[in-house]
């Protein structure tokens, strides 16, 4: 706690600003979401719209998790309840985003047709639906700085962490994510494909990528 969470944050911050600098060369960005486990302490660090989904409690049948005690910070506070976003979707429709984007002289327009804004890029051609990201610099006001949550203290009661892109995010709810991996459970290897069919199903068009970490296996 205290000065070595602040370490890790610290970390995680200057990642995110090699990350920016190791991608400028090529010329497209890329949204990131980061799953940092150091013991039972969990950090998650985002830029852009992918998400991070903690499901706390896993299936009312799952006896070999629901037999710990649930974690102090999951009956209360901002890590509280059954399922929880660890991320927030960095989008210039976010006023504080698009503040931000303004404020060091990004301009954010909306194309005809769209309901989304965009962040314009610096030709005046063209956006993008975000407001951070790595590797984004041709869009001023797109910054590389990470949103940076945790630690959050899990226990043996925690059952899935779950990255998706905006791809699946943009369609499933975070409730729709976690009931599709507890009812493929004692399965793990079908969940998340379950989950980018549901995605599909349901109309996705972009990036559709999730990866599923298990907290606790069936036994």
């Amino acid at each position: 706690g205290g000065t070595d969470d602040d370490a890790v944050r610290a970390a995680l911050h200057r990642a995110f600003l090699r990350g920016d600098e190791a991608c400028r060369p090529a010329k497209g960005g890329a949204c990131i979401v980061c799953a940092l486990l150091l013991g039972d302490d969990l950090f998650v660090s985002s830029a852009g719209d992918c998400r991070a989904i903690l499901d706390r409690d896993g299936d009312e049948t799952w006896t070999w998790s629901r037999a710990y005690p649930a974690s102090p910070d999951a009956a209360q506070g901002q890590f509280a309840g059954g399922v929880v976003a660890l991320s927030r979707d960095h989008r210039p429709s976010d006023a504080a985003e698009a503040v931000c984007v303004t404020a060091v002289g990004g301009r954010v327009f909306t194309l005809p047709g769209e309901s989304e804004p965009r962040v314009a890029h610096r030709s005046g051609k063209g956006g993008v639906r975000i407001t951070r990201a790595l590797g984004d610099a041709d869009y001023p006001g797109v910054i590389p700085d990470p949103d940076i949550v945790g630690p959050v203290r899990l226990s043996g009661r925690d059952a899935t962490l779950t990255l998706v892109t905006d791809g699946v995010s943009d369609r499933l709810s975070d409730d729709t994510v976690a009931r599709i991996l507890r009812d493929t459970c004692p399965e793990p290897h079908l969940g998340p494909k379950s989950m980018l069919v549901a995605a599909l199903d349901a109309g996705a068009d972009d990036n559709v990528c999730a990866l599923v970490v298990y907290l606790n296996r069936h036994p």
